[in-house]
């Protein structure tokens, strides 16, 4: 059996402490977790709410990994639609060998509607998006330079990236909230030489991953 704990840091007005204790006490559980034997560690990330939800998942599982040894470590999730690939790619790949090959991207393709007025991003073409982000990030972790012009995203030689630990990059887990998106991203992974062992989960969260995929399961490993 893999067990695993997801974490994140919100407000609240009833606790003591700053928001720095928080993330300190969060680090802590994390560490003991790697002590403990868990499997992996999730971090969630929400972009601009209301909560000073956590918005920035890389920076704490930096210091997350230079503290643990074994544990696999994973962010959940980051929502592509409204990043830069070429910033995402370079920062998990830089997490990757901090960790030693233990880190896993967790990408989400259903921002909320606030997120996306903040952002100024069409939510019907979220998924698009994503999906042409992704192809980005997979082509940093190839190692060759390369040139892009897609729809939403226009690169001009691509290269000195820096080489994650795993080999051809982190594994990548994709969220999905229904048949559509699920069919979506398993059509995806394929078309991107899905391997036999890519699993997901029947539950929405990520820590239970032993089924083969199925069209009622919400979080799909693509690669």
């Amino acid at each position: 059996m893999r067990v695993a704990i997801v974490g994140t840091i919100q407000t609240n007005r009833d606790r003591c402490g700053t928001l720095a204790d928080r993330y300190g006490d969060l680090i802590d559980e994390f560490v003991m977790a790697d002590h403990l034997g868990f499997d992996r560690v999730w971090l969630a990330e929400l972009q601009h709410a209301e909560d000073a939800h956590n918005a920035a998942s890389v920076a704490l599982l930096t210091a997350v990994a230079r503290q643990t040894e074994r544990i696999r470590i994973a962010n959940y999730l980051v929502t592509l639609a409204f990043q830069n690939p070429l910033t995402v790619a370079e920062d998990a790949a830089l997490l990757d060998i901090v960790s030693n090959g233990r880190f896993d991207l967790g990408i989400g393709t259903g921002p909320m509607a606030g997120e996306c007025a903040v952002f100024g991003i069409d939510r019907k073409r979220a998924a698009v998006r994503t999906f042409e982000a992704l192809d980005i990030i997979e082509r940093c972790w190839a190692g060759e330079p390369f040139v892009h012009s897609g729809e939403h995203f226009r690169f001009n030689e691509v290269a000195n990236m820096p080489e994650p630990v795993q080999p051809g990059g982190p594994r990548i887990y994709m969220a999905a909230s229904g048949p559509k998106s699920v069919a979506q991203t398993v059509e995806r992974g394929t078309s991107s030489a899905l391997r036999s062992d890519h699993h997901t989960s029947s539950s929405s969260t990520p820590f239970a991953l032993p089924a083969r995929i199925r069209m009622r399961s919400t979080s799909c490993r693509i690669r």
